[in-house]
């Protein structure tokens, strides 16, 4: 709790210099809720399990210019049954450039702003709610026929315990009336540290075709789209040269009156053949 007062200690001096030098203040909450019920059967790399809970970033900062700010935050996030946090708090601490066609987010900001529309194969639902920040940098192009984005999240750092970590990673989209062409990109470095050894590059490559029907016929969202995953994935240390398993995902999602359903499905060898070595 001793980092969650000195972020409202932080937040409290940044109000008052706002007033202070007549910048405008501003802030926002963002609220996520997760009830997730996963039955399996015969799946060794999950166990099934229930994930419920809750998770609130409230944020406040200086706002100053054509779409500058400052903000400073908190990410507290609890499971249900669980008599305290299921992780510590969470600090968020960035600078924002925010404009009608082009957005720049440095720090530590919430997953919340990426506009990117990933496979589950990128950012699994659960990563999306329990790792609920980026470390690094965003940048965004927004234009009135679709958008591109690019990031950096700097997962964990080199010492001697903890491995070098990080994710590179992009999404576009260009939209020709109902029909649509876009593409998932990443690049994850899984490295040693000072105790263990071992360095694995994991590329993963989605282009996919669509139709989209959100915002037709009463359908908040109703989407399908379909691809061919790709993995580059290179074991540096022990094998010393790339695999490349892919196949075909089909993703169709349906909206409507607040409820929606999702269906995912992948045809193909396992896109992650180190992930239990």
């Amino acid at each position: 709790m001793k980092m969650l007062r000195r972020i409202l200690v932080m937040t409290f001096f940044l109000c008052l210099a706002a007033n202070l030098k007549g910048q405008e203040f501003v802030w926002e909450v963002h609220f996520d809720y997760l009830f997730d019920n996963r039955e399996y059967s015969e799946l060794t790399v999950a166990e099934s399990r229930t994930l419920f809970g809750a998770r609130i970033v409230p944020q406040a900062g200086l706002g100053w210019g054509s779409g500058n700010s400052i903000m400073a935050g908190v990410g507290l996030q609890a499971d249900f049954g669980q008599r305290s946090f299921y992780t510590d708090p969470e600090l968020v601490l960035y600078y924002a450039w925010q404009t009608e066609k082009r957005n720049v987010y440095a720090g530590a900001f919430p997953r919340s702003k990426m506009i990117g529309e990933y496979s589950n194969a990128f950012f699994s639902d659960s990563v999306r709610f329990y790792d609920g920040n980026l470390e690094g940098l965003l940048l965004q192009l927004k234009g009135n026929r679709g958008y591109m984005e690019w990031g950096c999240d700097w997962n964990s750092m080199y010492s001697d315990d903890r491995r070098e970590k990080f994710m590179l990673f992009s999404s576009g989209r260009i939209d020709f009336g109902v029909f649509y062409a876009g593409y998932n990109l990443n690049m994850y470095h899984f490295a040693a540290s000072k105790t263990e050894r071992g360095v694995v590059d994991n590329v993963l490559v989605y282009p996919h075709l669509g139709v989209d029907f959100s915002g037709r016929y009463g359908f908040g969202c109703l989407y399908l789209r379909a691809g061919w995953l790709q993995a580059f994935q290179n074991d540096c240390t022990f094998i010393e040269h790339y695999v490349k398993p892919g196949g075909a995902q089909i993703d169709l999602r349906m909206e409507r009156w607040g409820f929606w359903i999702f269906n995912s499905l992948y045809l193909g060898p396992t896109i992650m053949p180190y992930y239990n070595s």
